[in-house]
């Protein structure tokens, strides 16, 4: 497995916002990236993959009006992930660390180099930057699933855990509660003590990017909360019980 560099700017990104063609004048971007281009992102062809929609200029523009990014020039690098983060060779959670999480402590004074191998080191640090570039992955940079599925919007495995920021060059990942079987909906409505015990229960939550608009249609948080505010029964509990009957 080849392993980019650590501490610098990824040069791959860069050499494809260099080969796009650019405004006289401005420097804009105005066209696409050269085929075969989202290869040198780190996440493949792989339609799943969102970066590969950032090859059109028509994509790029709705990103910078509805997204968290106004195109390629606007996705963070290596360098400029690793040190908004506070991630180090010798420290490769950052501030995401548990030590910096719950106990406050400065990122800086954290070593992990009599723990852990340099290889592993560095590989932690490049695998939280491939969640960022690639929320929606199917398998990660060690070929791992990751189960990113980009047709319900729940993002893949990792993201917002422990070592791991929250942040996508998409927007912020979120919880969200997975929209209610009919069973349960009409479980948490049985009169009395049962009813009100099962509402207590925690419910499944599943991660999403919350975004005005994500490219491609790919579900945004919002859109998962109000699929699961649609998922509630309405109406009486007997009600539902013979819809339920009827098997509506």
């Amino acid at each position: 497995m080849p392993e980019p560099g650590i501490g610098r700017p990824d040069e791959r990104v860069a050499a494809v916002q260099a080969a796009m063609p650019r405004e006289s004048g401005t420097g804009q971007i105005t066209g696409s990236a050269p085929v075969g281009s989202a290869s040198y992102m780190g996440g493949g062809s792989d339609l799943t993959d969102v970066i590969t929609q950032l090859r059109t200029p028509t994509m790029s523009r709705l990103q910078g009006q509805y997204g968290a990014t106004g195109g390629l020039e606007d996705i963070l690098t290596k360098e400029q992930f690793f040190a908004q983060n506070q991630m180090t060779l010798a420290n490769p959670y950052g501030i995401q660390g548990i030590f910096t999480r719950k106990a406050g402590f400065d990122p800086s004074k954290i070593d992990y180099s009599g723990l852990m191998n340099e290889k592993t080191r560095r590989g932690l640090m490049d695998l939280a930057y491939d969640r960022y570039l690639n929320p929606f992955a199917k398998t990660n940079i060690f070929g791992d699933e990751v189960f990113g599925n980009p047709e319900t919007g729940e993002v893949r495995s990792g993201l917002d855990s422990f070592g791991s920021p929250k942040e996508t060059y998409l927007g912020d990942v979120v919880d969200v509660p997975v929209p209610k079987s009919k069973a349960r909906g009409l479980a948490e409505m049985i009169p009395g003590g049962i009813g009100l015990l099962i509402k207590m229960l925690p419910e499944e939550k599943r991660k999403m990017i919350e975004a005005r608009m994500l490219p491609g249609g790919i579900p945004t948080a919002a859109q998962g909360r109000a699929e699961y505010e649609a998922s509630k029964p309405k109406g009486s509990f007997l009600e539902n019980f013979r819809k339920m009957g009827r098997g509506e």
